[in-house]
């Protein structure tokens, strides 16, 4: 396991759905801190709105200290908008805010409505479809502030004549409309973004270009991919073609980016529903491994800023790359490398050593970032060597 820093306040997670089992809860939570899933996104059953239904799940995470990072509203039947479907739907949103607070969750995540039925009406009724979403949501206002709960917008695709679309809130531009509009009528931040990370793949966004304008409004990120044609939810990093290590690493380095304080959520019901239920738990297992390496990538300028001395291991185009992104955040003190032809010389301004002068330092007191394909060779030399504070770097393709 790599000893690498990583915030207190980021933590990793699983979307319930498909995982855990009402008959036995107790017993499925417990699995989860186990495997080292440390928050889980709840998704709300629109039969069961009640603190009953949900008290035994509660009480179960509680004892595992896990939290819940957010809540999802429920899955709803098509509701036409306008007199009792209005009525109807507020009266559910509310309850669910309720529930929110109660069980302790700051973020609550729905989906903005959508009046697109084929092409006509895509085109003439964009300003319908907002006037009606802000009508909705500011209805919504009072009970953010009460409960003090944040309500997040997630961006959405629209199905147009069998086409999956540009939906609502999937542009900047509209996403930083309904966000800054409603909480300039709220008059505080009522309101967020939680970028689903699939329906952004499936629309070819600049993932990071997005992060970046959205800045601090993007609260929370939901961790999937697909397979380019349909809106799946697939796990990170397993449709290389379609999303390609690029996308993960624009999100990597948008997060980074923002100072992103929220936490990394998977949401892959429809792939856990899959899994035989043998498989199932190790299947989470190498979830919770991808969401690790997620977290200590977004979270590798903080070990760059740490107050140890910074030593980076390598001297070819793994260093050259490393400079490239992260030269102007950091100041290594030296270069180290295996090849005792280069010791003496210097590059980048840094002098090129010997892995040895390692040994002449507080071992607690420094963290080597290996620039290196070689790493496990690498690695197992310094452990060697008693040092512990090691970390990867491994080459950006963002741009």
């Amino acid at each position: 396991m790599l000893n690498v820093y990583c915030g207190d306040d980021m933590k990793i997670g699983i979307q319930t759905a498909g995982v855990l089992e009402a008959k036995s809860v107790e017993t499925d939570i417990a699995m989860l801190k186990k495997i080292g899933i440390e928050t889980v996104e709840l998704e709300l059953n629109k039969e069961h709105l009640s603190k009953n239904y949900y008290q035994s799940l509660k009480n179960a995470l509680e004892l595992q200290r896990i939290t819940i990072s957010q809540v999802h509203m429920p899955a709803l039947p098509e509701v036409s908008l306008g007199g009792e479907g209005t009525e109807k739907m507020l009266h559910i949103m509310q309850e669910c805010i309720e529930l929110c607070s109660w069980l302790g969750c700051p973020y609550f995540i729905v989906h903005p409505f959508s009046v697109a039925r084929n092409y006509t009406d895509r085109r003439i009724g964009k300003e319908q479809e907002k006037n009606i979403n802000q009508d909705f949501f500011k209805s919504l206002i009072s009970f953010a502030k009460k409960y003090q709960v944040m309500i997040c917008l997630t961006n959405e695709l629209d199905n147009v004549n069998g086409h999956l679309c540009m939906g609502c809130c999937s542009t900047v531009q509209e996403v930083k409309e309904y966000i800054d509009t409603l909480n300039a009528i709220a008059g505080e931040e009522c309101f967020g973004f939680c970028l689903h990370m699939g329906r952004a793949l499936l629309l070819s966004t600049d993932i990071r270009e997005m992060l970046l304008m959205l800045n601090n409004r993007v609260k929370t990120v939901q961790l999937c991919e697909n397979d380019g044609i349909r809106d799946m939810a697939m796990p990170p990093f397993t449709s290389y073609t379609v999303a390609g290590q690029k996308y993960w690493d624009g999100l990597i380095r948008g997060l980074q980016k923002i100072g992103y304080e929220g936490d990394l959520i998977v949401t892959v019901r429809g792939f856990i529903g899959g899994i035989p239920s043998t498989l199932k738990w190790d299947t989470i297992q190498w979830l919770q491994k991808i969401l690790s390496h997620i977290r200590e990538k977004v979270d590798f300028v903080n070990v760059l800023q740490s107050d140890k001395k910074l030593y980076l291991f390598g001297s070819g185009n793994g260093f050259d790359n490393f400079m490239k992104y992260y030269g102007n955040v950091c100041e290594p003190v030296a270069i180290l490398d295996n090849n005792q032809a280069k010791w003496g010389t210097r590059k980048n301004g840094l002098e090129i050593c010997s892995p040895q002068i390692l040994l002449q330092e507080n071992l607690e007191r420094i963290q080597i970032v290996i620039c290196n394909i070689f790493f496990l060779e690498i690695e197992e030399q310094l452990r060697k060597m008693g040092i512990e504070n090691i970390c990867r770097y491994e080459e950006l393709q963002a741009f």
